[in-house]
C-alpha cells in the first residue's frame, strides 16, 4: 500500500512520550530560564558546567589580584595568585598567603562573598536534582491483540522496577490518529482510549493494560492490514505515589504501530512454587501464538 503524498509525516516522538522537534523563531536563551536548563542537562553536563565555571572565577579573581603587584604577601607568581584565589573562594586558607593592602582584602572580602553564595546556589541545585521523584517502570516492547472473553483486546504491560509500592496509580493511554475533516484538512488528533481497568490501589510487580476492541473503541476494526492508517501512536502516562519518598511520581512511553503483535499473547512472568511466589521480570517482553477459534 502506497502512503499518501499529502499525509503530513509522522511526528518524531522518542520512546518517552517525548515531542523531538526543531524550534524557529522563538527569542529564548539559556541564560533566560537557566535553573530549567541545569534541570533537565544529564548530570555530566551540570558537573562540567560547575567545574568550568569554578575555574573561571578563579581566573577572572587571579587577573584582579595581579591588577595590582604585592596585593597578596606570600604570591611568588601569577601561579600563587591562582592557588591564593581558590583558597579564598573555597574558605580553605593555608595560611601561607594573605591580603597585604586594603585592594587585597577588598578582593578577598568580595571573592568570599561569591564563594559562599556559589556554594548555596550548587547545593539547591544538586539537591533539586537528586531529590526529583521518578518512577522507575519498564513497559512492553510490544503490544498484544488477541480475544479475551470473545472480543478482541489490544493488551500491554507494565512492572515496577524499584520493587516497592506505588499507591493509587492511574494510567491513562491516549491515541494520537490522523483525521481528514470534510474539507481535506489533515489533523492530528489525541483521543483517550477507555481500558478495562486505569487505576490500581498498590502497583507492586506487573500490570496488564487492556482496551477492548469493540464497536465503542476508536479502534474498532483493527489489523494488520490497516493498522498504520489507524493509529500513528499511542502514548500511555503512569502516575501514583512513591510508598517509600511519598511523592507523586510519573512514568510514559509511546508505543506505535509496528510493535502491535496480532494472534499473539504475553508469556507467563509469574511462578508459584514450595510456597514461594516468583516473577520473571526478564520475560516482561516475551510473546507467544495464540490459536484463533
Amino acid at each position: 500500500m502506497s502512503a499518501d503524498p499529502n499525509r503530513p509525516p509522522r511526528p518524531n516522538i522518542n520512546a518517552q512520550g517525548e515531542l523531538v522537534f526543531e524550534a524557529e523563531g522563538l527569542h529564548h536563551s539559556v541564560l533566560t530560564d537557566l535553573y530549567h536548563e541545569l534541570m533537565v542537562m544529564s548530570w555530566t553536563g551540570v558537573l562540567g558546567m560547575g567545574f568550568l565555571g569554578y575555574v573561571l572565577i578563579n581566573v577572572g579573581f587571579m587577573v584582579l589580584f595581579a591588577l595590582e603587584p604585592g596585593c597578596v604577601e606570600g604570591a611568588r607568581g601569577v601561579t600563587d595568585l591562582f592557588w591564593f584565589s581558590v583558597q579564598t573562594l573555597s574558605t580553605i586558607g593555608y595560611g601561607g598567603m594573605a591580603p597585604a593592602t586594603p585592594y587585597g582584602h577588598v578582593l578577598v572580602t568580595l571573592e568570599s562573598f561569591v564563594g559562599l553564595t556559589s556554594v548555596a546556589l550548587a547545593t539547591g541545585l544538586v539537591f533539586a536534582k537528586f531529590s526529583r521523584p521518578s518512577a522507575r517502570v519498564v513497559f512492553s516492547e510490544p503490544m498484544v491483540v488477541h480475544e479475551r472473553d470473545g472480543v478482541p483486546c489490544l493488551m500491554f504491560r507494565m512492572a515496577n522496577e524499584r520493587r516497592n509500592q506505588v499507591a493509587e496509580a492511574r494510567v491513562a493511554v491516549t491515541l494520537l490518529k490522523d483525521e481528514i475533516t470534510a474539507e481535506g484538512h489533515h489533523l492530528r488528533r489525541f483521543i483517550h482510549l477507555p481500558l478495562e481497568r486505569d487505576t490500581s490501589p498498590v502497583f507492586a510487580l506487573t500490570w496488564t493494560i487492556i482496551h477492548r476492541l469493540d464497536e465503542t473503541s476508536p479502534l474498532y476494526g483493527l489489523s494488520r492490514q490497516n493498522r498504520d492508517e489507524m493509529l500513528l501512536g499511542m502514548v500511555v502516562s503512569l502516575t501514583g505515589l512513591d510508598g517509600t519518598l511519598m511523592q507523586t511520581v510519573h512514568a510514559r512511553h509511546m508505543y506505535f504501530a509496528e510493535a502491535i503483535e496480532f494472534d499473539a499473547k504475553f508469556s507467563d512472568m509469574v511462578d508459584f512454587r514450595e510456597g514461594r511466589l516468583k516473577i520473571d521480570f526478564g520475560r516482561l517482553h516475551e510473546t507467544e501464538p495464540t490459536q484463533r477459534s
